[in-house]
């Protein structure tokens, strides 16, 4: 299995463990749940090897996940941004 393919299945567990500890309507879960969409869209296109076409820049993610959201989960926040610049290199190679 592709190296990239492993991290976001990876990335998937760490996203959905980390939302059970958040209150569903808390903006933490709303951004975690649109982050989890997100690469789960992306883990399958790679998995299909079709064209990538998701447009999540790691250099969008401190705003997409606010400053406070970047502080309570730093560990996450890594593994996101690796895993969107490991896409987003992959995209620009295709």
């Amino acid at each position: 299995m592709d190296e990239l393919i492993e991290k976001g299945l990876n990335l998937i567990k760490c996203i959905e463990s980390t939302l059970t500890a958040y209150d569903i309507r808390s903006s933490i879960n709303e951004k975690l749940s649109w982050e989890l969409v997100g690469v789960q869209g992306m883990v399958e296109e790679l998995n299909a090897h079709s064209s990538l076409t998701y447009e999540l820049s790691p250099l969008d993610l401190n705003r997409d996940w606010g400053a406070a959201m970047v502080e309570t989960l730093p560990e996450l926040f890594a593994m996101v941004f690796e895993f969107r610049t490991a896409y987003e290199n992959k995209k620009l190679n295709q």
